[in-house]
């Protein structure tokens, strides 16, 4: 299981750092395997929208429910957490 901090954006729009994404992969899968899970993921969201994060501008934000779909196309184990490591509940 891939544990994902989703954080939340001042304007309250949530989203999930790639950052946080890749290290999250890698911690889990090891650092090739998180390289190749995300240019898999990134052919997957081409055309679909990822803002930039205001408060980070080099990182990429990603929204949840993407993530939940994107990791299920990709047969990755996720589950979204918050700062504290309580797990959020994006999708049923």
């Amino acid at each position: 299981m891939i544990n994902l901090i989703v954080r939340r954006q001042n304007n309250g729009i949530t989203y999930i750092s790639k950052l946080d994404f890749i290290l999250a992969v890698s911690k889990k899968l090891g650092e090739k395997q998180a390289a190749v899970i995300w240019s898999k993921f990134e052919k997957i969201m081409i055309g679909s929208a990822i803002p930039t994060i205001s408060e980070c501008p080099l990182d990429l934000a990603i929204y949840p429910i993407d993530m939940y779909t994107a990791a299920k196309h990709l047969d990755l184990s996720i589950r979204f957490i918050d700062d504290s490591g309580a797990e959020i509940k994006v999708v049923k």
